[in-house]
């Protein structure tokens, strides 16, 4: 029994009460099931526990006395977005695969003077056969500037609430790291990135890890149009896909993380950063051989000015290099008896968000006519900021750090949904919904049942599954004959 439907009907059950036929009483068990959830990894929070994974990255210097490994602005105006560096590719390890975007580029001015910025995307320039790199914000003109590329800080996914008992496995073996939750000097701002330098630029074996700094990455403010593709495309419905009604959803994303972290069904890496999700899309029904479906995308390349400059002159030098990608998601709400090569009734209806397509910034639009199948092992997830940690001291190659982590459980929508914690805290889940529901009705009898029964779930639950606590041991009596604690 953890389904949504029968979570729900077990609420309805402790009231003897079966109100199947009232929209108003299914969403509003539905909305104090979803709001109990929400808190309880706060309250038990390793019901909600799993091992999650993130990996440090290497720095990477200019050499000293290297002239040619050096970055050049090349200017779009009198500003820089972009940066080039000179020396040839074959003989650098810079990455273009999305895993160095978000990352942080120190650069030496003519002056002297070091300046900070983060990178947007990293690319090799077509016609000088260079590495590119984009900026998250412009600079002026300079010239043979060295450069830092570093990782300062690993961000977490952004299911996570909380992290326990990192461990670091490198070449060298396997190493536990000391949390440090709430000791560590508290320079995380990324705007005072040289202090926390002056703090964690030391190499060696890692051996502590401390709260980072926070990043939330702004998402779509408006729904995606939805349309039939135009005829003269010749895009028609044609499967493998069965036809049925659609809803669609975009999310922003930014930067990817590892190919440890591909998704189950279409091979996507996930991103460093993802945004909330955009507004529901109108609904769309196709059918067999008829029109496919036409996804308007926001031009966020062209938002972020990142796109051909104004006025049809020559295009920015750094066009399209925004290094924002969409996620485009599917909700299948309905399936018809006609086209595709599995039987309709075989696929889920209302199965929920899942992935079914990432495209560049600039990408204008995308068709949907079935030939994709949507990941469902790749549920969308709300996500409004993301936590990070560092680590000390750094370490001079990839290192990986398992944690055990509390993730947020995500909202329960549709009647197979099931919550992704423990079972044991299935029981004081189901009471503690059922007295808000029953509290909300002024049913007070019921009220009062459900909450001794959710009280006795309570004290289960702290008795097996208690809390992350950090209780102090107690010593042995000093001869004084008081209790020493530490």
């Amino acid at each position: 029994m953890n389904s949504l439907a029968q979570l729900r009907q077990a609420v309805f059950d402790i009231g003897d009460w079966s109100p199947v036929q009232s929209d108003e009483a299914v969403a509003r068990a539905d909305r104090f099931l979803n709001r109990v959830l929400q808190k309880l990894p706060h309250k038990f929070p390793r019901l909600f526990e799993r091992q999650i994974t993130v990996w440090s990255q290497p720095d990477s210097n200019s050499v000293a006395g290297d002239a040619t490994d050096r970055l050049n602005a090349v200017l779009d105006g009198t500003l820089a977005w972009v940066m080039e560096l000179q020396k040839a590719p074959a003989t650098v390890d810079w990455e273009t695969d999305g895993s160095w975007e978000g990352r942080q580029l120190e650069y030496q001015d003519a002056d002297g003077a070091w300046h900070s910025n983060l990178i947007r995307e990293v690319w090799t320039d077509p016609v000088s056969g260079l590495y590119r790199l984009s900026l998250l914000h412009p600079i002026e003109n300079t010239t043979d500037s060295e450069y830092r590329i570093w990782t300062p800080q690993l961000v977490l996914p952004g299911d996570v609430i909380k992290v326990r008992n990192p461990w670091m496995y490198t070449s060298l073996g396997e190493t536990p790291l000391f949390f440090n939750d709430g000791g560590a000097p508290q320079v995380y701002d990324l705007n005072q990135l040289f202090e926390l330098r002056a703090q964690v630029d030391s190499y060696g074996t890692p051996n502590t890890i401390w709260p980072g700094p926070q990043f939330s990455l702004p998402g779509p403010e408006e729904k995606p149009v939805v349309k039939d593709s135009p005829e003269q495309q010749g895009a028609t419905w044609d499967g493998p896909d069965p036809p049925g009604t659609f809803e669609y959803r975009i999310t922003y994303t930014w930067g990817r993380r590892p190919t440890d972290t591909l998704s189950p069904g279409l091979g996507l890496r996930e991103p460093l950063f993802e945004s909330a999700p955009s507004p529901v899309s109108d609904t769309r029904t196709v059918v067999a051989g008829g029109p496919a479906t036409l996804i308007k995308l926001p031009a966020i390349d062209w938002m972020l000015n990142f796109y051909n400059a104004l006025g049809g002159g020559a295009p920015y030098e750094r066009d399209q290099k925004s290094g924002i990608r969409i996620r485009i998601w599917r909700r299948r709400t309905a399936s018809t008896s006609s086209g595709g090569t599995v039987d309709h009734e075989s696929v889920y209806d209302t199965f929920g968000w899942c992935l079914l397509a990432e495209v560049d910034g600039h990408v204008a639009t995308y068709t949907d006519d079935g030939s994709v199948l949507v990941d469902r092992r790749r549920r969308l997830k709300t996500v409004l900021h993301y936590d990070s940690i560092m680590i000390w001291p750094r370490p001079t190659e990839v290192a990986e750090i398992r944690m055990d982590a509390v993730l947020r459980p995500q909202p329960l929508e549709h009647d197979n949904d099931s919550p992704v914690m423990a079972e044991e805290g299935l029981g004081y889940l189901i009471y503690s919904a059922a007295h808000l529901l029953y509290m909300s009705l002024n049913e007070k009898t019921w009220a009062e049942s459900a909450l001794d029964l959710a009280q006795i779930e309570e004290a289960d639950l702290a008795k097996h599954r208690g809390r992350l606590t950090n209780h102090r041991r107690r010593r042995r009596l000093s001869r004084g004959g008081r209790h020493r604690t530490q």
